[in-house]
């Protein structure tokens, strides 16, 4: 039922911008959508420890300086998430160090869930309670995006031989007039399973690509998930880079 839904948008889309780059391509952004397109019915709940680093430094924009380190917080967490949308994070620890006198760190202005739950379903929850994003790999995904592959990437595993076939996604309509906000990235899906299993993304600005604007903040968020019970790919690794320019800093 679901690929008839596929193919059904894909009939109903211009064809202005080639949506995937090969008969391959599509035959795996198809099988990934309806394996992730939905969270797994037997994926109930999860309960995870967390531990963070949250690092504030200066960059100057002057060749052969490095980063200056401000501020660094370290964090130990738990988080609960539940398949009916229910996400909490508790801190049970935080240590802070103070490099330049700033008058707050990272971790004192947080007051929101900063981990993003899972890459199942048709949005990705960006930490923060920032607006949600569509998923490339949702039914309604190739009618917002374009795709294009990679080589193979094999990873040996004790138990296996790992497959990844890495995929470029780009926004194929004009983001400032979608009816979701849209990412730009690469989507690391697993060839055996079907499911995202690594993504690093932004999300695009009005041409189509990552932001680049003085005062304008650029984003990106590094996904890494780990196979639970050989069946679902699920947070391990996440970090999150923001970039600010800034006249009065340089």
């Amino acid at each position: 039922m679901l690929s008839f839904l596929v193919a059904a948008i894909f009939l109903q889309v211009p064809d202005t911008v080639r949506i995937f780059d090969s008969p391959a391509t599509e035959a795996l952004v198809v099988r990934t959508i309806e394996a992730t397109g939905e969270i797994p019915s037997d994926l109930i709940d999860y309960r995870a420890e967390v531990h963070t680093t949250m690092q504030l430094s200066i960059a100057a924009d002057t060749l052969g300086v490095a980063d200056l380190p401000a501020t660094v917080d370290e964090l130990v967490s738990e988080v609960r998430w539940n398949r009916m949308g229910d996400l909490h994070q508790e801190v049970l620890g935080h240590r802070t160090r103070v490099l330049v006198p700033l008058p707050y760190t990272l971790a004192t202005i947080y007051e929101s869930v900063w981990v993003i739950p899972h890459l199942y379903g048709t949005r990705i929850y960006t930490p923060l309670g920032g607006p949600p994003a569509l998923n490339p790999f949702s039914a309604a995904g190739p009618q917002y995006y374009r795709y294009a592959a990679d080589d193979t990437i094999r990873i040996r595993l004790p138990d296996e031989l790992l497959t990844l076939v890495p995929i470029n996604v780009r926004p194929r309509v004009d983001p400032g007039r979608a009816d979701y906000r849209l990412v730009v990235g690469t989507f690391y899906l697993d060839v055996d399973r079907a499911p995202v299993a690594r993504a690093r993304v932004g999300f695009a600005g009005p041409d189509r690509v990552l932001p680049r604007t003085l005062g304008q903040i650029e984003t990106f968020i590094e996904l890494e998930n780990g196979l639970w019970e050989g069946r679902y790919w699920l947070p391990f690794r996440q970090r999150r880079d923001i970039f600010f320019e800034s006249r009065l800093l340089g």
